[in-house]
């Protein structure tokens, strides 16, 4: 069965040791139905293995299917930070602030349920919210503007992350 889900998992779980099970994965991810979750779990993992423009294409396949899920959005940035496309990264690292904001706006005003599971979109917004800021901060710096750089780092009020910001700030000042 090409669209049945069990396959791709496990294959997935048995990347980058078994090659093989990548087709799996990339069969699976080529039928209608393929869930938008496993394309982002396989980006994941080409990404933990430098295989960074496979795993953007993956990304931005999830980006256009699912342009409301905020998660891809910040790995998406991430990986173009190390690809050195700093205004592609601030595109997509702004629009995963927007989706955040704009998420914990709206859940602020509307009472959830008890046993709501909370999925990755919403598991920590405010320590990926930081991470966010980290990287738009970092992209500001490889193109140059170290002001728009210390103003991201500026929205940053972490303790976990001040050892992060005091570095990022200190390597702005040597430049």
């Amino acid at each position: 069965e090409p669209e049945a889900i069990s396959p791709p998992l496990l294959a997935l779980e048995l990347l980058p040791g078994q090659p093989e099970a990548e087709r799996i994965v990339t069969d699976y991810l080529q039928t209608p139905n393929a869930v938008p979750a496993l394309r982002l779990a396989y980006a994941r993992s080409l990404a933990s293995v430098q295989r960074y423009a496979d795993a953007v294409a993956q990304l931005e396949t999830v980006t256009h299917a699912q342009p409301q899920w905020s998660a891809p959005w910040l790995s998406l940035g991430a990986l173009q930070i190390e690809l050195h496309q700093p205004k592609k990264a601030e595109e997509a690292l702004r629009r995963y602030v927007d989706l955040v904001q704009s998420a914990s706006t709206t859940s602020s005003t509307k009472a959830k349920p008890l046993d709501d599971d909370e999925d990755d979109d919403t598991a920590s917004p405010n320590r990926d919210l930081t991470q966010a800021w980290l990287l738009l901060a970092q992209a500001a710096e490889q193109r140059g503007d170290l002001a728009a750089a210390e103003a991201w780092l500026k929205r940053i009020d972490n303790s976990q992350h001040a050892l992060d910001v005091q570095l990022r700030r200190a390597s702005l000042l040597m430049r």
